[in-house]
């Protein structure tokens, strides 16, 4: 009985209670955002058809087949590999992304659609890799779940026309999709035109827009030229890698390329302004045309190496299209070019970024004077602690004190919740970031109460500079060995050897390859930071600031500790508290986005604030650096 109605409660929770939960985010966000949402009632209504069903579906596919309920606690039996699941590995999730998004849609919220709706396809995610993931693996040790929609092997067998028409959907489909919804996304703000007096020197010339169109027929050609399952797997990930960072771009960057075209008089310049009213001045920077354009010389080059002059010339030709049809600015191809660079180069990136991470992590340095002692890995705290002082100021230019108080309550927070939470007689002053996180905001309380400053403006302040303390302060973690991996079983990872890395003192995982979970974090502290500096451009309120901080942080930290090795991680539950945590930061988050407020004060700078970003600095590095290395007394020392 007591397992029927834990059964009863779980369920409920998330086929009710999590339902009602957005509809309350969706409608108290609603005033907030603004942005357009079309009227398409029969994608709108096959949306939420094909939800449900995946849903339903799934659902029943695991309890018939797999004799259990689709909850993690209460798993199934059996591994499942038929119905939906034979293409989907979570085909229930699938579902319900695509019903909260028909839903959305049918009843035209616009904050339903583009806040509610995404996030919850975050946090979907984030739920599959940091959790469900690794208790699908325990529970299903010798399971080898391919499905049909799956990357081939890394081989070089040929590859047959099923998996090159399987491209359209891992890349195709989904880059059409966010590409459309980038559209009619305007800023409020102002939009930044990214054409500038080097543009005007460029001729227009109309009847370029059929190399432009061209275009289209070569990047839809690329699958075709993939003749090995290797080739097919190369061209996904660094599409995928291009989607990434050109779509960030266009979620950060407000750049549009807007030019004022001359009336059509003739049909060269009537199609390219029939083409353009398909299209639109936003998401343009970068330059999708030419990235595809170059994938495309590249690719074909591959199956076609002789003509890859003639190759590379066309896609040269449609880059130079994108400037004299003027549907792209010089700074949309640089950028494009750029991130081709990158995309087709991220596996030799990442290993160098991987081998700096590396070198760092074995870079213990140390000077003793006396009984005190000065640990290098300060250096990167101190430097962590400028920059957040610098980020406050800007905001804050004539209140030094306020962030001198925030600051320090931050770690003095770490330090303490730490001594409660993970402390040891090896670690005497360790820091912990909710503790950090626990200190400001009782600070901030506190300094709200007596001062004239509003309570949302220090706490969006203060998130504002979270991510870039903490993506510098990350480098202190690779040199200290804290916040460090678990075993990685494929591929490259960091490796630390330095006798007094926590990784090898407290962990005893000297010389194992580790998931660089640092680098994880400073690379989702970066994206954070630059989302939150979009939201600042665009005036939100700082309430949304606050909580959007909350809901991103809260996610990347869920699915970063599922990946963690510290053996003094305490678990509830059968979950590492600070997975907990972070599910707590994101309930909150979404609560404080529905707070209406003021946006941040205008960004200013006072030439003082330099030094006391440097006194603080300073501050920072002997607490976080320095200790006594000889004592025994609670918070004197870092490490033995």
């Amino acid at each position: 009985m007591k397992t029927t109605v834990r059964k009863i409660i779980y369920g409920a929770m998330f086929c009710i209670a999590l339902p009602y939960l957005l509809y309350l985010w969706a409608y108290h966000t609603s005033t907030l955002v603004q942005l357009p949402i079309k009227d398409i009632p029969v994608f709108s209504v096959l949306l939420i058809l094909t939800g449900t069903f995946f849903m339903l579906c799934s659902m029943w596919t695991l309890w018939k087949k797999g004799k259990g309920l689709p909850m993690n606690a209460f798993p199934p039996e059996h591994y499942v590999t038929t119905g939906l699941y034979r293409y989907f590995h979570h085909p229930i999730y699938v579902g319900a992304v695509l019903l909260i998004f028909g839903v959305m849609l049918k009843f035209e919220s616009s904050s339903g659609f583009w806040l509610v709706a995404p996030i919850f396809t975050l946090l979907t995610i984030t739920y599959v890799a940091g959790y469900e993931r690794e208790i699908i693996s325990r529970a299903f040790k010798d399971q080898n779940h391919t499905t049909a929609f799956d990357l081939p092997q890394n081989d070089s067998k040929k590859a047959g026309v099923t998996t090159q028409l399987k491209v359209f959907v891992w890349i195709y489909i989904p880059w059409f999709i966010l590409y459309e919804l980038f559209l009619p996304v305007e800023s409020s703000a102002g939009i930044i035109n990214s054409f500038i007096i080097v543009d005007e020197w460029i001729p227009l010339l109309p009847g370029s827009i059929l190399i432009y169109l061209f275009s289209y027929i070569y990047s839809l050609a690329i699958p075709f030229s993939l003749n090995t399952n290797v080739r097919v797997r190369q061209f996904v990930h660094e599409m995928a890698v291009a989607m990434i960072l050109s779509f960030l771009c266009y979620l950060c960057v407000p750049f549009v390329a807007d030019y004022a075209y001359p009336s059509p008089d003739h049909f060269f310049l009537r199609l390219l302004l029939w083409d353009k009213q398909w299209d639109g001045i936003t998401a343009s920077f970068p330059s999708f045309h030419v990235i595809w354009a170059l994938m495309a010389a590249r690719y074909w080059a591959f199956k076609l190496p002789r003509a890859r002059t003639l190759l590379h010339s066309i896609s040269i030709a449609i880059a130079v299209s994108c400037l004299t049809t003027k549907n792209h600015s010089l700074a949309d191809i640089l950028a494009a070019g750029l991130i081709f660079i990158i995309a087709t180069h991220y596996n030799a990136i990442y290993k160098g970024i991987l081998a700096l991470c590396n070198r760092t992590g074995n870079s213990w340095r140390e000077w003793h004077w006396g009984k005190v002692r000065f640990i290098n890995h300060g250096i990167y705290a101190g430097l962590a602690g400028m920059a957040g002082f610098v980020m406050m100021s800007v905001f804050l230019p004539h209140q030094p004190g306020i962030i001198y108080a925030i600051g320090c309550a931050g770690f003095a927070g770490a330090a303490l919740w730490a001594q409660f939470v993970e402390g040891s007689p090896s670690l005497l002053r360790p820091f912990g970031y909710y503790g950090s996180v626990l200190g400001i905001a009782l600070t901030i309380f506190l300094i709200t109460s007596f001062s004239s400053i509003g309570l949302w403006t220090l706490l969006a302040v203060s998130v504002m500079a979270a991510p870039v303390i903490q993506a510098i302060g990350r480098f202190r973690c690779l040199v200290q060995g804290c916040c460090h991996g678990k075993i990685k079983t494929m591929g490259p990872g960091l490796c630390f050897n330095h006798e007094k890395s926590r990784v090898n003192k407290i962990s005893g995982l000297r010389g194992k390859q580790l998931y660089p979970t640092q680098l994880y974090s400073i690379a989702a502290n970066l994206v954070i930071f630059l989302i939150l500096l979009r939201c600042v451009y665009e005036s939100l309120p700082a309430s949304f600031i606050t909580g959007l901080y909350l809901i991103l942080n809260g996610a990347s930290r869920f699915v970063e500790e599922s990946l963690r090795g510290e053996l003094q991680t305490p678990y509830l539950l059968n979950m590492r508290v600070y997975q907990w945590l972070a599910l707590l930061s994101i309930i909150t988050g979404c609560i404080i986005t529905c707070i209406n407020s003021t946006p941040l004060p205008g960004v200013s700078w006072h030439p003082w604030n330099l030094l006391h970003a440097t006194l603080y600095g300073l501050l920072i590095a002997a607490v976080y650096g320095m200790d006594f290395p000889y004592s025994n007394i609670r918070f004197s020392r870092l490490t033995q």
